[in-house]
């Protein structure tokens, strides 16, 4: 068991593939597809891709039973495959905060890590906002300089046994 991308065009592949991470790629996804996968990583833009938005039941099912899904930056993501509407907004974040300093997505890492990212000082972008209601942890927090922290680059959502982990933060 381990991560397997979804990944339609091949383009997160190929970044991947440059930093010599090589997972196996997906360009269908359903039941058979899923089974022995731990960590269904899905790729940059792909969050309304035609597949995915057909094999939703199947991918909700496999968090429900226990499986992880890392959702890496998108301009849209389809109800569909998730079980419930996030909205993507137009924010784009230079300073950001960690918002779950005990998740261990976040060990080893300060708010200070989170600012002013090489080359254009962005960290995040297309940030989502904050779910109201549902079992959700913003993972790192991105404000407005309000003190109004209702935004997030990086979000999780426990469903059954298992996991969605959104990350609108510029990572590759």
């Amino acid at each position: 068991k381990g991560v397997t991308l979804f990944d339609p065009s091949g383009a997160t592949a190929a970044a991947l593939g440059k930093a010599g991470f090589a997972p196996p790629v997906l360009k269908e996804l359903d039941d058979k597809a899923l089974a022995g996968v731990a960590v269904l990583m899905i790729a940059e833009g792909a969050g309304k891709d035609a597949a995915l938005v057909k094999a939703g039941d199947a991918v909700k099912k496999f968090v429900q039973d226990g499986g992880s899904v890392l959702s890496l930056p998108q301009e849209a993501l389809d109800p569909a495959w998730i079980g419930t509407s996030l909205n993507i907004t137009p924010k784009v974040t230079s300073i950001a905060w960690v918002r779950a300093p005990n998740h261990p997505l976040m060990q080893g890492f300060t708010s200070e890590d989170l600012q002013f990212w090489f080359p254009d000082h962005r960290v995040s972008s297309r940030d989502l906002l904050k779910p109201r209601q549902g079992d959700f942890t913003a993972i790192v927090d991105a404000g407005l300089g309000n003190s109004r922290m209702d935004y997030t680059g990086l979000l999780e959502m426990r469903a059954g046994k298992g996991r969605y982990l959104f990350c609108q933060m510029l990572l590759t």
